[in-house]
């Protein structure tokens, strides 16, 4: 059953409180709180990693078998678990004698004995690999869930909202694994043959403020609404005194889907694919009242837009929006759905810039353990991101028309050049040192940002992977 009406909305209807950021790349309505007390510096990020995988109730969460990781031998729990938030994708055995000769200097044992005689101690690739198969993903999730709910279950002091909003653009991706027949099983396939071991992940995203809120990673027959669900309800367990709003592609408009947000006192914005609705498609351009019947056969009062943009590839296109936000200005609707755009590019981040797809390890264990480990390294990328920002903001020149923003590709690397320095340093002076080193790092290695108001025609695929720039992180 549906039912259109027009209406007009009140472009007064929504104001906005606390402060106005007054970057040029902010959309119009974004808010910051004056109280940033709760935003994670990088060093101090870093520190909680370390406090979580340090604690015990990680490894009892962790461990396969009690009796795992009881003995002292060359590989620890914590010095896994340090090897691989380095992220290094070289060969295993190659990251193993770095960390060994870095540890022979760190703990002077140049007065007691020859490297030469000290790297025949070297664990083996067998042996690392071996204490990887001994735990699961939860030392990085946990890692994860703690940074999270620091900044975001705490009033949300310090994050970029959207008319007092917090947006959160869910969109999943499928990620192709290693040509294993187990993993097939396991997982599912896809492929001219449906021969391609592949698995589901699913992310919600804070365009924002760059960071992966929450993420799965299932097998294929798991699908994107089951996983949206999943979301939806581990935030509102989260998020404390702000309200989110969620943006959804094409493909995930259901009445399942519906009945499930309205339940929560959450917004959320739906681009329609064409031929959802025969009504809705009828609709003029225009902003409209509709009402929908829910899973359980209950009317859903909706809110629908309908306007035009310009295509690179397609020319004029009408576009359909669906929401529950119904005194948000007309206005302003089509720069919150252009916001779901970062997840994409956060895909991107995860694929290319952070190389999960490159995998170093072929079980499912570590599979898993590899995904969880990416969403943690893009958090922390996303911090290091707005402190670099910042630092560049703050030395900007007037004369200069250009503006500028951290390269993700150079802040990928650096973190992979310090981080370990960071977990195994107990100075909080030299701590505070190494993040500095971080964010001005970042800042130094700075890009033209691109304004949002260049459009380019959609290029021909190429036929290699990766552009050449992007294993220069390694």
């Amino acid at each position: 059953m549906t039912e259109a009406v027009n209406t007009t909305t009140n472009n007064n209807s929504s104001s906005v409180s606390n402060t106005t950021v007054t970057d040029m790349s902010t959309p119009t309505g974004t808010t910051v709180s004056d109280n940033a007390s709760n935003v994670l510096l990088i060093q101090e990020a870093i520190n909680m990693i370390k406090e979580t995988v340090n604690a015990s109730e990680t490894l009892e969460q962790s461990r396969y078998s009690p009796s795992f990781f009881t003995r002292v031998r060359k590989l620890p729990f914590i010095i896994v678990i340090y090897i691989m938030l380095c992220l290094s994708k070289r060969k295993i055995s190659t990251q193993l004698q770095d960390y060994f000769k870095d540890d022979f200097i760190r703990n002077g044992y140049v007065e007691k004995m020859k490297l030469s005689d000290y790297m025949q101690s070297v664990a083996s690739q067998q042996a690392y690999s071996q204490a990887r198969a001994k735990f699961n993903h939860m030392p990085f999730k946990l890692s994860f869930d703690k940074l999270r709910d620091y900044e975001y279950g705490q009033n949300t002091f310090g994050l970029n909202l959207f008319f007092n909003h917090l947006l959160a653009a869910i969109d999943g991706s499928e990620i192709p694994l290693p040509d294993k027949a187990y993993l097939g099983e396991h997982f599912g396939c896809n492929g001219r043959n449906s021969d391609s071991p592949v698995a589901r992940a699913s992310i919600a995203y804070d365009p924002l403020n760059m960071r992966t809120i929450a993420a799965e990673f299932e097998p294929m027959d798991v699908d994107e609404r089951t996983m949206a669900i999943r979301h939806i309800d581990e935030l509102s367990n989260v998020l404390k005194g702000v309200t989110p709003c969620f943006i959804f592609d094409r493909g995930y408009m259901s009445a399942a889907l519906l009945t499930h947000l309205n339940s929560t006192p959450a917004k959320y914005v739906f681009r329609l694919r064409s031929k959802y609705n025969v009504e809705i498609d009828n609709l003029p351009l225009g902003d409209h009242r509709i009402k929908l019947n829910g899973a359980n056969k209950e009317e859903i009062e909706l809110r629908i837009l309908k306007f035009t943009i310009d295509s690179p590839t397609e020319g004029t296109v009408v576009e359909t929006l669906a929401t529950n936000w119904f005194d948000l200005p007309s206005s302003e609707f089509k720069e919150l759905y252009h916001l779901r755009w970062p997840v994409e590019t956060n895909y991107s981040l995860l694929k290319n810039k952070l190389q999960l797809t490159d995998f170093t390890g072929l079980s499912v264990n570590s599979i898993i353990q590899e995904f969880w480990l990416a969403v943690l390294m893009s958090y922390l990328v996303g911090i290091t991101f707005f402190e670099a920002q910042a630092v560049i903001d703050a030395n900007a020149s007037c004369d200069n028309s250009n503006k500028y923003q951290p390269n993700v590709n150079g802040i990928v690397g650096t973190l992979k050049c310090y981080i370990k320095d960071i977990l195994l340093c107990n100075d909080k002076a030299t701590l505070a040192d190494l993040g500095m080193c971080i964010v001005n790092t970042a800042a130094r290695d700075r890009v033209v940002k691109s304004t949002t108001d260049r459009h380019f025609a959609r290029k021909t695929p190429r036929k290699a992977r990766n552009h050449c720039n992007l294993k220069r992180n390694i």
